[in-house]
């Protein structure tokens, strides 16, 4: 048997051993308001689809594009708000994300026609998925 296998442990087992803390209510709290921003943020635009189609000129896959953009953003930004974590820490990063996605979507309420509507919406996708990485992340530290 190697040290490797001798440390080895079923996979609950570390939870089963961490007690419930306040940090943790923090970091769910934290979870919470980001996703509740961004919850609200969506369903504004749902609620205003209709204008925002007449204003951009666009269909309704235009406006579902506009709706899934946050989604295709968070893609690659899981990819790189990794290793951005891993070198500066789990805290700093999902506190600059969230904070970068605001601006960004705040900014996104200025978009001036389509094309930087989808580009400001897979922006702010890509800071938000900090926060949903590393949040999550902080329960591990």
């Amino acid at each position: 048997m190697t040290a490797i296998d001798s440390r080895t442990m079923p996979i609950g087992a570390a939870f089963d051993r961490m007690p419930f803390t306040r940090r943790h209510v923090l970091i769910a709290l934290a979870l919470f308001i980001a996703f509740v921003i961004e919850s609200w943020e969506q369903l504004a635009l749902v609620y205003v689809s209709g204008d925002l189609g007449s204003s951009f000129r666009i269909d309704e896959a235009g406006v579902g594009v506009v709706l899934s953009a946050v989604a295709f953003g968070m893609i690659p930004g899981v990819l790189v708000w990794g290793p951005v974590s891993d070198r500066v820490g789990r805290r700093p990063t999902a506190f600059w994300s969230l904070l970068a996605y605001g601006v960004i979507a705040l900014a996104s309420a200025l978009a001036t026609d389509f094309a930087v509507l989808v580009t400001l919406r897979v922006a702010s996708g890509l800071a938000l998925a900090g926060v949903c990485r590393d949040a999550g992340q902080c329960l591990r530290r």
